[in-house]
């Protein structure tokens, strides 16, 4: 009899298991949480009921109460190397770098060939700045899984080593043609080595494959980043004309110059593609250089009917305004009342800015070593790091972090409020921060106008500047803004120019165009940058 039931409490336990999968794969959340509560109750430390209700929590996003799931299975049964390997990745999550990486390793170490965990181990570390460990890890993972040489290809470039990392992304796109991450990186770094067959590799890889378009359309893109307009117009021109190749084409003829051309492109685009905002921002802008800013006026506007934060469709209704002499144009920029800079006081333990950033200056020299900008920054001859500045836990970042806090606090403060106007009608006094990053300009180097499409208020604080900037009558390295990065029939002149200083945090609208002028020095540029958003 007690064989017998024994035999039977198995037998239930093990249909609660079964049936909380079933609810697991028909995403019913309740019914597993049921089916694994029933199961726990009769085994509350079973390995395989606590690992199933940790992927449980995963899935609904609650991943804190997934990371200590995942924790009890392991130690009901340490030997689980699929839950060691998805508790490293629940705790990359939650920003637990050396949890993660310490659980990542447990999995390779659980399963050695294991190209997934390794892979991931690899990923982990090079989160954490440990680029030899993440390039140990990912040549491993490559013995068995040959498209891990694009991760390998990262690390190496981070490296410094760039002929090693183009050999890796060439192996990569050579095991797996269509992936088209890797064929960006190798075009991406072979364009910044200045080589001319930056995009070879999408033609290689499409005279490989069955259904070329993706590759070809991947390549136009690239192109399009590049601002090898000519070349780009070509490469979209031999694409079959849907919604995105319209784009892509409308987009290089309005660059070159041929903005009439390119107006019934992106209304054609539009019919098909009514709700993709990057098409009606294109027709806006190729409106504004055609001289028609009424008509920008109004696109600007259904988009904003959509979504009145949008930042670019801001940026596009305030150019149209200033080139049709409207009134509402100045205050929507602000060039004298919302463009603000601060002189920031000295974190603890500083007797000054300057020592403090002199500090700051060498703990950022890490970051900027790879020496490269990526196509779609607005950043000219120089370095941008890669990852969010204020995660990185770095004592010096976090000083400054708590100094641009108050001076932001500060900056709402001052701003106020207004239901009638698009940045204040949004301030509450409540912010968060929606990425960070540090900047580094070399001789020629510049920002190129734009915007930033993420944020609320954006902004620059001077860490370290050369010399020239400080003559007035040249202004090099000087922050503009109010003029946008095209041409246009009516000039729109620079409304606002700010000289940086060191220890000084400029704040201003996100939806303002700005860039900053090319400078001569041997001496490096280097600022942090944030974005703002509403909390």
């Amino acid at each position: 009899m007690p064989a017998f039931a024994g035999m039977e409490a198995q037998l239930e336990f093990e249909a609660q298991l079964a049936k909380a999968g079933v609810a697991m794969a028909r995403r019913d959340g309740a019914a597993v949480e049921a089916a694994v509560a029933q199961a726990l109750a009769m085994r509350p430390h079973d390995a395989r009921a606590l690992a199933l209700m940790g992927r449980h929590r995963a899935m609904q996003g609650r991943h804190a109460d997934a990371a200590a799931a995942f924790e009890a299975a392991l130690q009901a049964d340490p030997a689980q190397t699929s839950v060691a390997l998805a508790l490293g990745l629940i705790l990359k999550v939650l920003g637990r770098g050396t949890d993660a990486v310490r659980w990542l390793a447990e999995a390779a170490r659980l399963a050695p060939g294991d190209a997934d965990a390794l892979a991931n181990l690899g990923a982990a570390r090079m989160a954490q700045g440990d680029l030899a460990g993440a390039l140990d890890a990912f040549e491993r993972a490559e013995v068995s899984a040959p498209a891990v040489a694009a991760m390998r290809g990262e690390a190496l470039q981070q490296l410094g080593r760039d002929d090693e990392a183009v050999a890796a992304f060439r192996r990569a796109v050579a095991a797996e043609p269509m992936d088209l991450t890797a064929h960006h990186a190798l075009s991406q770094l072979l364009h910044h080595r200045r080589s001319p067959n930056y995009v070879a590799s999408f033609d290689e890889a499409a005279a490989r494959v069955a259904n070329p378009t993706p590759l070809r359309l991947a390549k136009a893109v690239t192109l399009l980043t590049a601002e090898d307009w000519a070349a780009a117009e070509v490469a979209y021109a031999a694409l079959p004309p849907r919604p995105e190749t319209l784009y892509g084409l409308a987009t290089a003829r309005a660059q070159l110059g041929r903005a009439a051309e390119a107006v019934p492109l992106f209304e054609q685009a539009l019919r098909s593609w009514p709700d993709a905002a990057r098409v009606r921002y294109g027709l806006a802008t190729a409106l504004l250089r055609a001289g028609e800013p009424a008509r920008a006026e109004a696109e600007a506007e259904r988009l904003l009917a959509r979504d009145p934060a949008d930042q670019t469709a801001l940026a596009l209704l305030g150019l149209a305004w200033r080139l049709q002499g409207d009134p509402r144009a100045e205050p929507l920029h602000g060039f004298d009342t919302l463009v603000r800079t601060y002189a920031l006081e000295p974190p603890e333990g500083f007797a000054d800015m300057a020592a403090f950033n002199t500090a700051l200056n060498a703990a950022l020299d890490p970051l900027h070593r790879d020496g490269r900008e990526f196509m779609d920054q607005s950043l000219k001859g120089g370095t941008q790091t890669h990852d969010d500045l204020f995660s990185s836990g770095h004592p010096l970042v976090e000083r400054l972090k708590r100094r641009i806090e108050e001076t932001v606090a500060r900056y709402l403060a001052e701003i106020g409020t207004d239901a009638t106007h698009p940045l204040l009608r949004r301030n509450a006094a409540r912010f968060g921060f929606a990425g960070a990053w540090s900047s580094r300009l070399h001789d020629r180097g510049f920002h190129a106008r734009h915007i930033h499409p993420g944020g609320w208020i954006s902004s620059a604080y001077y860490v370290a500047l050369p010399d020239v900037v400080a003559d007035a009558r040249r202004r090099e390295g000087w922050l503009e803004f109010g003029a946008p990065p095209f041409a246009l029939p009516l000039d729109a002149a620079v409304g606002r120019e700010v000289k940086p200083e060191p220890g000084t945090l400029a704040l201003f609208p996100s939806y303002l165009w700005h860039g900053t002028t090319p400078f001569a020095s041997h001496e490096a540029r280097t600022t942090v940058a944030f974005d703002v958003i509403p909390a």
